[in-house]
Parts: C-alpha cells; structure tokens; sequence
C-alpha cells in the first residue's frame, strides 16, 4: 500500500485548523504557554461543574455546599491563572509610543488657536487641556463611584403601593438600578430615592420573590447597593430588612447557601458602623438588628468566618444599659459559636455575666 499522498495531508491539515477554530481548548499552532494553561483550567472547571459527582466531592472535602462550589468554580473560570503576561510586541508598541510623544512636545507658552471645522478634521486644532480621570486607589476606604452624601433626597416609599403591586414594583425599581449599573451611576445621589424603593419592597415582597427563584439575584444587587451607600443610614435600615426576609422565606436546601453572602453584608455593614459613629445617630436601633442578624444567618460554614470583631460587636452591645434579653440572647450565640474558634474562656465568663445580669434584670 502507497502512503499518504500531498493531497491527504493537506485534508488533514484543513480538518485540524477547522478543528482548532471550532473549539477554543484545542490550540492552534501560535499557541502560548500561558493561553495553553487557561484552556487546561477551564476545561476542568467546566468538567467539575457539569458533574455532580464531582461536585458533590469537592462540596464534602472543602466542607461548603454543592451551590458554592459550583459558584465558586465559575469565578474562577474567569481568570483561572492569573492576569496575562505582557507580550513583547506590546512592549515594543509601548516604547515606541514614549519616544513619539517625548519627541513631540508641545509647546505649553505658545497661544492656544482657535479650533476650526477644518482644522479638527484635519488634526491641527489646538491640543486639548482635559485633564486625565483621577486614578483609584485600591486602599481607600469605599469603593470609587462610592455616594459620600450622608442624607441624600430621600422620599417616604408608598409601603401601600409596593403591597399592592407586589412583585411588579420589585422589577420597576430593579430594572431602573440595573441599568444605573450599567451606566456607571448606580453611586450617584439622585439613585438613592429609587435604591430605598427597591430595598423597601423586596423586603415586603420577600416571600413570592424567593418562591420565584430570585433570592440569589436580590441579594447580589442589594449588595452592591451597600456597596454604593455606605453612609445612607436609611437604606442600610431596609437593605438588612431586605435580606433576612429573603433568607428567611428561602427553601431550606438553598438558604444555607445563601447565608454566606448574606453574612458577608451584614459583616461588612458592621465594619461601616463600628468606624463611623455618626450612622447610629441617625438610626440607634440598627446596631441590634445588625447583631440578630449575624447570630441568624450563622450557619456550620459561617461559624468559622467569626471572628474577634463580631464577638467585641456582640459584648459591646450586652454591656449597654438597658439592653433586651432578645439582644442579650444574640450576643451569646455569637460568643458561644465563636468559643469554637479563638475566643478565649475570659471572654466567655465575661458574656456570660453580661446574660446573668441581663435575665435577672
């Protein structure tokens, strides 16, 4: 028998580069090494997620659940290695683009001339003195886009009218901040009147968006809502309202998933109000709605994630006068789960003085 002829290899040929179009993970001739990784990683990831054996596995050697894994794993799929390595053709483009615009300076004393119709068209109008967006600073303390306005314009939410409308008012006012979002506004002051509506009638509406399915969704977005409110007093109010009844009136096999980003929030909105005194003058009950809904949003998983903040949290707020054996009882919880962990007996006995004189009270 004769062997491959010319035309059979050049078959072959054409069938691999098709091949190699068609799906991404095969690679191509060019190929880096780093490309060559990723394709590895998201195979696997996307092998795990559409197995769930391999899920369940996973689920039971990290001690999370099948949900997060899952959510997990398609994160990842994102940025599996890492950010890119630079190219050597980019920093050659980059260096080349230096030496041309240090050879072409502009002359800063020279009269600025007047720009023409012609002159744009043809790149000899005046250069432009815009100044540059000013860069983020990864250390600050909000994220950037971030509304610093303390009281923004606020209105009283139509609590009748959300009831009424029930669902329908959740996706007018979520369909408005989605695409503030998009626009790059959602931290402007003026969304604050649409960001309470929103929060406010989730909250009343809890229960048919959970049974809906869109417990998950709500949560993201209210998150992201604290995220650009961190000073609006009112919003953090409803916005804590918003998620306990979503985690509460959550099936059963879904909410202890849900209970780590809720957790999270709450975290992270205890963090705001420990810095920033001034938020509980405007609403002094919010730090023991903030304690109750640490203590009910724990779960086996987020029993780790306690640390010596929320137990100072905790004995800070059992030690106030006048304080209810509700929050007392809370307190506890937290310093008990906590026990587990790191906290030392001292601080135990300590709470557990604080609940004696409370309950004998």
């Amino acid at each position: 028998m004769s062997g491959p002829t010319l035309s059979d290899r050049m078959n072959i040929n054409s069938q691999i580069e098709h091949l190699q179009a068609k799906y991404v993970g095969t690679g191509h001739a060019d190929l880096t090494r780093f490309e060559w990784a990723i394709n590895i990683h998201r195979d696997s990831y996307a092998s795990y997620v559409g197995h769930h054996n391999m899920l369940a596995y996973f689920a039971t050697v990290e001690n999370e659940s099948i949900g997060r894994v899952k959510y997990e794993f398609l994160q990842k799929m994102l940025l599996p290695c890492g950010i890119p390595p630079r190219r050597d053709d980019e920093e050659e483009e980059e260096e080349e683009e230096e030496e041309e615009s240090e050879g072409s300076e502009v002359d800063l004393d020279a009269e600025p001339q007047e720009s023409s119709y012609f002159g744009a068209l043809l790149g000899t109008s005046a250069p432009s003195t815009s100044k540059s967006p000013p860069s983020i600073d990864p250390h600050a303390e909000y994220m950037a886009g971030a509304c610093m306005v303390r009281a923004p314009a606020l209105e009283v939410p139509d609590f009748k009218g959300f009831r009424k409308e029930g669902l329908k008012s959740v996706k007018a006012a979520c369909d408005i901040l989605l695409k503030r979002r998009q626009e790059g506004r959602l931290g402007d002051p003026e969304t604050a009147r649409t960001a309470l509506d929103y929060v406010v009638a989730v909250s009343i509406n809890a229960q048919p968006a959970a049974e809906k399915g869109d417990a998950w969704k709500h949560v993201g977005i209210i998150t992201d809502i604290l995220h650009f409110f961190p000073l609006c007093a009112h919003i953090h109010l409803w916005s804590l309202e918003a998620l306990m009844s979503l985690l509460r009136y959550e099936e059963t096999n879904k909410a202890n998933s849900l209970a780590r980003p809720v957790f999270d929030s709450v975290t992270n909105l205890m963090s705001i109000h420990l810095k920033d005194t001034g938020l509980r003058t405007a609403t002094p009950e919010l730090p023991q709605r903030l304690l109750a809904s640490i203590a009910l949003s724990i779960t086996p998983d987020n029993v780790k994630r306690l640390t010596t903040t929320h137990v100072e949290f905790a004995l800070s707020l059992m030690n106030e006068p006048g304080v209810s054996p509700l929050t007392t009882e809370h307190g506890l919880q937290i310093v008990t789960l906590a026990a587990k962990a790191q906290v030392d007996l001292g601080v135990q006995a300590r709470a557990a003085r604080l609940a004696l004189r409370c309950f004998r009270a």
